[in-house]
C-alpha cells in the first residue's frame, strides 16, 4: 500500500467530523493557527487530516483531531508508521492523534502535549421532538429559556461584519476575564465565522436586550452533529439576570433540529469525578439542558525525536513555576 499526501479534492465526502473537514483545514491555514494542513494516507483505506502547529522555541508538533472509525482501515497501523516517517523527515517533534470514536489500540503511555478536544462532552438527542427535549431538561433550564423570551431577549444570526466582530471580541474579552480562560486572535474568530457562513455551516449568533448585545455564540452545523463551539456574555449584573445564554442555546438547538441534525454537542464539560475541574462552572450551565455525558477515546502521542523529552521537561518546569 502506498501512503502519502492526498489532495483535498481526492478525499471522499464521507461522514468526517468537523475537525477532519476541509472547512476546518482552511480555517487553520487562513488564520495562521497551523503552519500547514493536509490529508495523509491512502484513498479507499486509512487517511487523516494532519495539522502542523508551532509549539514554541521554533519547534513543531503535529495534531490530528476528531479522527473517526470510518477513516481507520485494516491498514491503520501501517498508515501511521508511514506518517511518522514523513513527519520525521520534516523535523517534527511528535504526532498526537485525538480520535472522536473508537479506541485506538496502543501500548504508548506518553501523555498528550495538550487536549484540544475535552475528554468529556454533553450531547442532546435531537431526534426527540422539541417538547421532548424541553421535558428532559432540568426545570431551571426550561424556566430560564421562558424567562429570557418573556423579558424580551431576541436572538438572531448575524454576519461577520467588522462591527459585529468588534462586539463579539468585546463580549469575549469580558467573558475570558471573568472566567479565567484563554482566547484566540481576532483573525481566527473572523476567519472561523466567515468560513461557516460561506459553507452554510453555522455562524455567529447574538442575543439582544433593550437594543444591546448581552450574549453571543459561534455554532457549527454539520450533517451529523451541531456544535456549540464558543460562547460569550456580558458580566453586568443586570444583563446576567436576563438569562440570554439559555435562549441563545435553545435557538441554536431549534436551528439544528430544522436542519435534521441528529446530535447537539455542547463541546466540553468537566470530568464528573474531578470536583476541581476548571470547566465546573460552564458545566453547570450545560447540565441545565439535560442530555448525557459522552467520553471521548484516549489520545495518543507518538514521540518522533529525542528533542521531545527535553522540550517536555522544559514545559513541565514552566507549568510548575506558573502555579507558584
Amino acid at each position: 500500500m502506498q501512503y502519502g499526501i492526498i489532495g483535498a479534492s481526492e478525499v471522499p465526502p464521507g461522514d468526517l467530523s468537523w475537525w477532519q473537514s476541509l472547512t476546518w483545514a482552511e480555517i487553520l491555514t487562513i488564520s495562521g493557527q497551523a503552519r500547514e494542513v493536509f490529508y495523509f494516507g491512502s484513498i479507499g483505506s486509512s487517511y487523516l487530516l494532519v495539522e502542523i502547529r508551532s509549539i514554541g522555541l521554533g519547534l513543531y508538533g503535529v495534531f490530528s483531531l476528531g479522527v473517526s472509525r470510518s477513516q481507520m482501515g485494516t491498514d491503520w497501523e501501517d498508515c501511521i508508521i508511514a506518517l511518522q516517517k514523513e513527519l520525521k523527515s520534516r523535523n517534527i517533534l511528535f504526532l498526537q492523534i485525538e480520535p472522536i470514536d473508537g479506541e485506538l489500540e496502543s501500548n504508548i503511555t506518553q501523555k498528550p502535549y495538550k487536549k484540544f478536544l475535552t475528554p468529556h462532552t454533553r450531547v442532546l438527542d435531537l431526534t426527540l421532538s422539541e417538547d421532548e427535549i424541553l421535558a428532559q431538561m432540568h426545570e431551571k433550564g426550561r424556566y430560564n429559556i421562558r424567562l429570557a423570551a418573556k423579558r424580551g431577549v431576541a436572538v438572531e444570526r448575524v454576519t461577520a461584519t467588522t462591527a459585529n466582530i468588534d462586539i463579539w471580541m468585546d463580549l469575549l474579552s469580558d467573558t475570558l476575564s471573568r472566567d479565567g480562560f484563554a482566547g484566540n486572535s481576532r483573525s481566527y474568530y473572523e476567519t472561523f465565522i466567515h468560513r461557516l457562513e460561506q459553507d452554510n455551516q453555522g455562524g455567529l449568533y447574538f442575543a439582544r436586550f433593550e437594543g444591546r448585545v448581552i450574549a453571543g455564540g459561534i455554532f457549527v452545523f454539520t450533517p451529523s452533529r451541531a456544535i456549540y463551539y464558543y460562547g460569550a456574555s456580558s458580566s453586568r449584573v443586570e444583563d446576567r439576570k436576563q438569562m440570554a445564554p439559555y435562549l441563545l442555546q435553545w435557538t441554536a438547538i431549534c436551528e439544528a433540529k430544522s436542519r435534521q441534525i441528529p446530535v447537539y454537542d455542547f463541546l466540553g464539560v468537566a470530568d464528573p469525578t474531578d470536583p476541581d475541574d476548571t470547566l465546573r462552572g460552564v458545566t453547570e450551565f450545560k447540565e441545565k439542558f439535560g442530555g448525557k455525558i459522552e467520553i471521548l477515546p484516549s489520545k495518543i502521542l507518538y514521540s518522533l525525536s529525542w528533542k521531545y523529552s527535553i522540550f517536555f521537561s522544559i514545559q513541565k518546569i514552566k507549568n510548575l513555576l506558573k502555579r507558584r
